[in-house]
């Protein structure tokens, strides 16, 4: 590839060309056993952070990038991996063809955005240059799921969790620093007392992204039903907060 070797800058360049080149997809063993601890940990993950897993499903309807990470990580992607797991011999041939494609299409200069952080001037046109052209991905695309807006997943566990959210541009509304307040002001002085302290639940919180989502959740909850119930009576709470007047300092300071 024309990589200089004679020092670590140049092994570690040849070492990044070798994983993105040649990465043998065909090894059935070796990715049989990937593929397990995958589905294993996956599992795991929702048993002990199922928010996580709510909230990307509960937002995934609202943006592209949101159904792609859906797709990839989220209920889908967890679908998905353990359909492989448990019919590994049937549909390898398949995956192997599919990540084999994908890596060749993946890996060029078409498609690549190099950042370099060094103490010195340094040279990487020998890596981009072993790269093939190959060609960019579209400057948009459309991505869509299809997963039911209520839904509930069942899991190993004595407790469970609860997500309920939203895209405020889907309202017309916009997003501003005010937003973050009343979720911190919600977070605090509502969810905290009534799905944690009354609802016996580990955790709970609203959180408001820069994008416009907005998703209230419960952590390690006993009782997601009653967490639900208590989301949809949070408009309440904070219209009888915004006629009284105590003071938002403290909401304010602590965001």
């Amino acid at each position: 590839w024309g990589v200089p070797l004679h020092d670590d800058r140049g092994q570690f360049e040849f070492l990044m060309l070798e994983v993105m080149q040649e990465t043998d997809f065909s090894q059935k063993d070796k990715i049989r056993e990937m593929v397990v601890q995958m589905d294993e940990r996956m599992k795991q993950a929702v048993i002990m952070s199922g928010h996580s897993l709510g909230i990307m499903v509960t937002m995934s309807g609202y943006s592209a990038k949101g159904a792609v990470s859906e797709a990839m990580v989220g209920y889908t992607g967890m679908k998905r991996i353990s359909r492989l797991a448990k019919n590994f011999d049937s549909e390898f041939d398949a995956f192997s063809a599919m990540v084999t494609d994908v890596a060749a299409k993946t890996f060029c200069r078409a498609r690549l955005t190099a950042s370099v952080t060094a103490a010195e001037p340094a040279d990487i046109s020998a890596l981009l240059s072993a790269l093939p052209e190959g060609t960019a991905v579209p400057e948009e695309a459309a991505y869509a799921i299809d997963l039911p807006k209520r839904a509930g997943y069942a899991i190993p566990a004595q407790i469970g969790f609860a997500v309920q959210g939203y895209r405020m541009k889907s309202s017309g509304m916009q997003y501003d620093a005010g937003w973050r307040v009343a979720a911190k002001l919600i977070s605090l002085s509502y969810l905290w007392n009534v799905v944690r302290v009354q609802g016996g639940a580990y955790g709970a919180g609203l959180s408001v992204a820069g994008r416009g989502g907005i998703f209230c959740y419960s952590y390690r909850d006993p009782n997601p039903k009653n967490s639900l119930a208590a989301f949809d009576e949070i408009g309440d709470f904070l219209q009888a907060f915004a006629d009284g007047d105590a003071p938002l300092d403290k909401y304010i300071i602590s965001c």
